[in-house]
């Protein structure tokens, strides 16, 4: 329906939508915390549902027939299980979006004056992440620090002490930066012309704070932090994600989204 395509790579063993019936579902906010994504996969044979749980690393990729499939999920797989509905035989599969080589142990000590780009820079070398911005702030540390820990660890004590924001999900580290000093790119242009499903909703939160819920056709790429202009009735201008979910099911292909405005 509407040229959905999706695909997901287990290993040798590739599953296709529509040949197969697939469901992906991944919710996204702006904690350090990687995210789970959860994979459906109706009515595999035995023999399939077997050489699934010998792999480590699930990819999942989706998109349109007229715009090529994305990228979406790729992480260790975490929890599988199968069960019946009806006449459908549904394996879920639970996964957690990061880069293995993001958990390997680190251990370094840097003097009282080292510029903490240097520090991400050694800290992300070699981790096998990709980073679609670096932009962290220009300061030296005010004392000799000792790191150690998992690289992620580090990742996150840094960026809570210096005010960073950090968002891990899919191939890695997606984003280092503090919210509204991230550049002038205001990235997808959502409408009611490529995509947008009626108009935001104006909320605020506990805080306060104006936001917006707004909800469009699936959009590969989208995640929190990233940037958007909207054009609509109850909201026209440029907005930063905060957080949401894409939701892929047989009835439906949606992107929700909480975001703020941008000045």
């Amino acid at each position: 329906m509407w040229g959905r395509i999706m695909e997901v790579n287990i290993g040798d063993m590739q599953i296709k939508y529509p040949e197969l019936t697939v469901e992906f579902n991944e919710t996204f906010d702006m904690d350090t915390t990687p995210l789970v994504s959860e994979i459906k996969l109706y009515n595999l044979s035995d023999n399939s549902i077997a050489a699934i749980l010998q792999e480590k690393t699930v990819t999942v990729n989706a998109g349109y027939q007229d715009t090529g499939l994305f990228c979406i999920s790729k992480g260790e797989l975490r929890q599988a299980f199968t069960k019946f509905e009806g006449r459908d035989k549904i394996t879920t599969l639970r996964t957690l979006n990061i880069s293995p080589d993001i958990n390997a142990l680190y251990m370094k000590t840097y003097s009282k004056g080292t510029s903490l780009k240097d520090i991400f820079t050694d800290l992300l070398s070699g981790s096998g992440v990709n980073i679609t911005t670096l932009q962290v702030p220009s300061v030296s540390i005010p004392k000799a620090y000792h790191l150690k820990g998992k690289k992620v660890d580090v990742l996150k004590k840094l960026c809570k002490e210096f005010g960073i924001s950090m968002t891990i999900d899919n191939t890695g580290l997606t984003q280092i930066g503090k919210v509204g000093s991230l550049g002038e790119d205001t990235g997808y242009l959502l409408k009611a012309e490529t995509g947008l499903i009626g108009s935001p909703i104006p909320v605020i939160d506990e805080e306060g704070l104006l936001k917006y819920e707004v909800k469009s056709m699936f959009l590969p790429g989208i995640k929190a932090l990233s940037k958007l202009r909207i054009e609509s009735k109850t909201l026209t201008g440029n907005v930063i994600v905060i957080s949401g979910s894409h939701d892929l099911s047989k009835d439906k292909w949606v992107t929700s989204l909480e975001v703020e405005t941008l000045a």
